[in-house]
């Protein structure tokens, strides 16, 4: 994924603007720009939003808390143990750890 898409996807979160998704994959506006002409916005499914609540080091504790951010998001809360299935599905699938009494981001995301 190139540095341009990876920008518009983390552009997708709230409160993310087009200029700190630019500066965080080292891209420029203009990029940017052209590649969303070129591929669209794609909306973020509920494992984008799992994931990005893990960016920066942060641990996962609050399913609660997460379940109602993505149906802030999402307009559709996830049902109950969806969430737990999905955290398994990444731990098995490497992308994230189970840390301390949560889980933590394996990798980058996007």
């Amino acid at each position: 994924m190139s540095p341009e898409e990876r920008a518009i996807r983390y552009a997708r979160l709230p409160g993310v603007t087009v200029a700190a998704a630019c500066r965080r994959f080292g891209t420029t506006r203009a990029r940017f720009y052209a590649a969303r002409r070129r591929t669209g916005a794609p909306p973020l499914s509920v494992e984008d939003l799992v994931l990005a609540s893990m960016l920066d080091g942060a641990v996962l504790r609050d399913l609660d808390g997460l379940a109602a951010f993505i149906d802030y998001v999402d307009h559709a809360r996830p049902a109950a143990g969806e969430l737990d299935e999905l955290l398994a599905r990444l731990v098995r699938d490497g992308k994230a750890r189970v840390v301390d009494g949560g889980w933590a981001l394996v990798g980058e995301w996007p």
